[in-house]
């Protein structure tokens, strides 16, 4: 899950295929996303997915969403903590 979460930070719509590939169901990607999907469903219990869910939801941005603070705030302190509102509200709901 966590090698997920780092793969996931230049563009979050890449979820499930790291997923997929962490959990061995690279050959599951080659049919659809449903099948990896269905794959990763019977190695999580729906407790599992949905703290996965919840915290991958509230995780941090991806890094264009960063570069896009950066460029209308030009400024570090609401850029550390428009990220540090996010991590934190993350790990605080997936507890």
């Amino acid at each position: 899950m966590l090698t997920a979460l780092v793969f996931t930070l230049p563009a979050k719509e890449i979820v499930v295929p790291s997923l997929a590939i962490t959990h061995g169901l690279q050959s599951a990607l080659a049919d659809t996303s449903s099948s990896a999907l269905a794959g990763l469903a019977l190695r999580w219990s729906p407790m599992q997915s949905y703290a996965f869910m919840v915290f991958f939801m509230l995780y941090l941005p991806c890094l264009v969403t960063v570069w896009a603070i950066w460029k209308e705030t030009r400024s570090i302190k609401w850029l550390a903590t428009s990220l540090l509102v996010s991590l934190l509200t993350a790990t605080e709901r997936a507890r």
